[in-house]
């Protein structure tokens, strides 16, 4: 479908999508032509899809209906891909532009370094920045997938981020690489559905935020203890995870949830590994992964000493920033 709209090895190819089964059938057939995937998170307004979509000189935006309000005039030279799209819209509808495509096509061979996503910064520091992600990103990552998430083929794997950011995007491509089961839901789950989910599907390894485990930390002891789970890894990212938490689920679940530290630069360099028969100091971050060194340095990129405030220096380096 994708070559049939005029997408070659190094367009690019962005997704305005939710958690939905075709945003990874539209992330796979993307990297199969060798075109680079630019994931952009559904709790944007127009002005930030606006932004990557101008940014990243997008070929096709793949959006859903329900986020289609929020997609404003783009340059005629993208193409609008809609799942769900009504008549009339004047964007191109997912199934029906499916329809009579050849259901296989060989892989477009890639080197090692050519960029398969582009994720943009979330701005924090100044305009977003758009990361090059390199086509060998699973093996580049497997150190973090392995030791970090300790993720096994007989694991069901709920990674409940936004495949709009790199967690999301990552743990999503890695499970499906590597065959785990994949846990999918649409919406972000509310503390009282999280619980039972991971009850019911028999979750054995959950990669979330410390918000939601805030949340079913809220719903109480008794809650949180009512029904049998199955869960033998827990894993933190995009945000502080406080001690509470981490002595909260030891008591109530017998697992020590696991705080990874990362960004869209880096990946995920340091935490606190499953996989690792290590000492976890509640509220630390961690250490580096192996692999990886890491440094508290100053402005220079010189090592300070303990207790000193400075920046997190990280080897290697990533591959820097995108423009057109």
């Amino acid at each position: 479908m994708l070559v049939t709209l005029g997408v070659s090895k190094g367009d690019r190819v962005a997704g305005f999508l939710p958690r939905v089964p075709e945003t990874v059938a539209i992330m796979l057939g993307t990297w199969k032509i060798g075109a680079v995937y630019v994931p952009i998170f559904t709790g944007f307004g127009a002005d930030a899809v606006a932004f990557r979509v101008k940014a990243s000189g997008a070929r096709v935006l793949c959006t859903h209906h329900e986020y289609r309000d929020r997609v404003p005039p783009l340059a005629t030279e993208t193409t609008v891909v809609t799942i769900g799209a009504h008549p009339g819209s004047g964007d191109v509808d997912f199934d029906s532009a499916l329809e009579g495509q050849r259901d296989r096509r060989a892989s477009v061979p890639c080197r090692r370094d050519d960029p398969a996503v582009l994720l943009y910064t979330s701005g924090s520091t100044g305009p977003p920045k758009g990361v090059k992600i390199a086509t060998n990103f699973p093996l580049a990552i497997h150190p973090y997938v392995t030791l970090g998430l300790d993720l096994r083929l007989d694991d069901v794997f709920w990674p409940t981020g936004d495949p709009g950011w790199g967690y999301g995007l990552i743990c999503y491509a890695l499970a499906l690489a590597l065959g785990i089961p994949l846990v999918f839901h649409e919406a972000a789950p509310s503390p009282e559905f999280a619980l039972g989910r991971i009850a019911d599907l028999g979750v054995t390894n959950l990669a979330t935020t410390p918000t939601l485990l805030r949340g079913i930390m809220a719903l109480g002891e008794r809650a949180v203890r009512a029904r049998p789970i199955r869960l033998r890894c827990v894993g933190s990212c995009g945000e502080p995870l406080n001690a509470e938490v981490v002595t909260f689920f030891r008591e109530q679940w017998g697992v020590t949830v696991m705080d990874h530290y990362g960004s869209s630069e880096l990946g995920l360099p340091i935490g606190n590994f499953n996989a690792i028969d290590m000492e976890v100091k509640p509220g630390s971050v961690g250490r580096p992964l192996p692999g990886c060194t890491a440094a508290i340095v100053d402005d220079e990129g010189h090592e300070v000493a303990a207790d000193v405030v400075g920046h997190v220096g990280v080897q290697p380096h990533p591959e820097g920033y995108y423009s057109l």
